[in-house]
């Protein structure tokens, strides 16, 4: 189908059934509005031509915070914020993306080398993830695609995650008959922010964004075990809030690195390579030891691993059954936990500590209901409330108040990852 054919079918209405899957019922005017904007813009670039729409959800972590990188445990949920593309496939090596606020990306993938110069930018996920998939059998190509995303750059939501998805997404559909599967989409992606980019990851937001829906993921082998997790929304009965507390982790990739540098320490100390491999019993009767090895920010945060695995699985087992009461104190453990021992809330001198601040302020409003957590990787960036229905309004408009106007958003999940429209 050609771009112009594409824009007949938004307007014409042909598209609502499919977007009626993807968004809630509410914003499919302004998806459609959405979209052909992006189709106009594509054509203005590109012209007229044969062309696709995709789309790469967000994410939010819901319970396992730093246990990807150490082979344990997590449950995510794709959100309705997402990053769209118009694409198309050319017959050169260029892989070339245009997004409004992100300026123009122009990869020649005919060298799929890493380039210490594009460190931390945009381009070098795009030449990672076609390396990943060049190097794994996959054909690829050169592309022109426009691309517009919901999904907020440093709010927690994972946008370098479905940058990185939806580049594989493109590869996927436009050389490969979308058969890329979504774990390969996410170990690409996964590949190229580690190896390209020199982001220090785990492998839960790449999949998370890949798969789509309420997963729980085992990372405990190098296939990591999804499994879809069932949330009755008429008895969960709140609304999930993601607070961007407004704080710049730009300069903050040693605090992340340190987190599973710190749990690896200690996973060595017993001859292995990832917690994971470390039986809890032995890591306790190690604690003595481990002392005159690793600093006891390192026991601690290994400490945390373990319970928060545990959490997660409980988590997971209380949904399935809807007994949301344990559902929402395993949420408030693992915050607890993420403050107390992974330590990854507030720096310990400074005068703003955004994260811990906001955690109080939603304590407070909350008391005995619902949950809340830090969100993501931590020590700036946003939190996650799960607020009862009747109380979302009152509650985002106090925390706009303190954080800055729109710091809340109340999201929605969805069931689809990576996906053709």
């Amino acid at each position: 189908m050609n771009s112009q054919q594409l824009r007949n079918s938004i307007e014409s209405s042909a598209l609502d059934a499919r977007f009626s899957e993807i968004y809630p019922s509410d914003t499919i005017l302004a998806q459609r509005e959405r979209y052909v904007k992006l189709i106009d813009k594509f054509e203005s670039l590109f012209g007229e031509r044969e062309a696709m729409l995709l789309s790469v959800p967000g994410r939010v972590e819901v319970c396992g915070n730093h246990t990807d990188h150490q082979g344990g445990q997590v449950l995510a949920a794709a959100i309705n914020l997402d990053i769209i593309a118009v694409c198309a496939a050319t017959e050169d090596t260029y892989i070339r993306l245009r997004q409004d606020g992100f300026g123009d990306n122009n990869v020649d993938i005919s060298n799929l080398a890493p380039s210490e110069i594009e460190q931390s930018t945009s381009p070098a996920l795009v030449r990672g993830v076609a390396a990943f998939l060049s190097k794994n059998g996959a054909k690829i190509g050169g592309i022109v695609a426009c691309v517009d995303s919901q999904v907020p750059a440093g709010g927690g939501l994972s946008s370098s995650a479905a940058y990185g998805v939806m580049i594989g997404n493109m590869i996927s559909q436009l050389y490969n008959n979308g058969a890329i599967e979504p774990i390969a989409l996410a170990k690409a992606t996964y590949h190229a922010e580690r190896e390209y980019y020199g982001k220090p990851v785990g492998l839960m937001d790449q999949t998370a964004c890949a798969v789509g829906g309420l997963v729980h993921i085992d990372f405990a082998n190098s296939e990591p075990i999804v499994n879809k997790v069932t949330l009755n929304s008429e008895k969960f009965g709140h609304a999930l809030c993601i607070i961007d507390t407004g704080g710049d982790h730009t300069d903050l990739t040693p605090e992340y690195a340190a987190v599973p540098g710190e749990m690896k320490a200690v996973a060595q100390h017993f001859g292995a390579q990832l917690l994971s491999q470390v039986d809890e019993a032995t890591f306790w009767n190690g604690v003595a030891e481990l002392r005159n090895v690793v600093p006891d920010r390192a026991i601690m945060r290994a400490a945390h691993y373990y319970a928060e695995n545990a959490r997660v699985a409980t988590a997971v087992a209380s949904a399935r059954t809807a007994d949301y009461p344990t559902f929402f104190e395993v949420i408030k453990q693992s915050g607890s936990s993420s403050h107390r021992y992974l330590q990854n809330v507030a720096f310990t001198q400074g005068e703003k500590q955004n994260l811990a601040l906001a955690l109080s302020v939603t304590e407070k409003l909350l008391g005995n209901h619902g949950a809340f957590r830090v969100h993501g990787g931590g020590f700036e960036g946003s939190i996650l409330a799960m607020v009862p229905q009747d109380f979302v309004t009152e509650y985002s408009a106090a925390m706009n108040r303190i954080f800055g106007e729109n710091a809340c958003t109340v999201l929605q999940l969805r069931k689809d990852g990576a996906v053709k429209i």
